[in-house]
């Protein structure tokens, strides 16, 4: 068998002097990338801020706007009670107009009965007995009859 043939071996003296560069190439890999890490974690932290106070804003107008909301539907109930009673109270008006004219039309019935009275009392006095005459009397006098005397 023939012996395995060997490679040669680096030069030890080139691998020092490659030393320093290699460490230097590390050293502003890994200074890169701490910047790098630094300026994300700012910007980061400027998202972070903005989107709190953005959440602070909406808050604030989620806050208003329940309020606005309460505020109208107050409004609306009141407006609905306030219908309501404006309905009985005109309903209430009705009536009250039909009782005028009915006391109206009661009222003339009354005075045409009133006028037609004293012809008929007359006719009647002559067939009543003196006492229910004098009781007769004092009736009209004291306005029991709904006549004026």
């Amino acid at each position: 068998m023939s012996p395995i043939p060997r490679l040669p071996r680096p030069n030890d003296g080139k691998k020092q002097k490659h030393l320093p560069l290699v460490a230097a190439i590390l050293f502003l890999g890994a200074m890169a990338s701490l910047t790098v890490e630094d300026r994300s974690r700012e910007k980061l932290e400027q998202t972070r801020e903005s989107l709190t106070r953005e959440f602070a804003a909406l808050q604030n107008q989620n806050s208003t706007l329940s309020n606005q909301l309460a505020h109208s539907e107050n409004i609306k109930s009141t407006s609905l009670a306030q219908s309501s009673e404006l309905a009985q109270l005109r309903a209430e008006v009705v009536t009250l107009r039909q009782n005028a004219r009915d006391f109206s039309a009661l009222q003339r019935q009354n005075q045409e009965l009133c006028a037609r009275l004293p012809s008929q009392r007359s006719s009647l006095t002559n067939q009543l007995s003196p006492d229910d005459q004098y009781i007769l009397e004092s009736t009209q006098h004291h306005g029991r009859d709904g006549c004026a005397s």
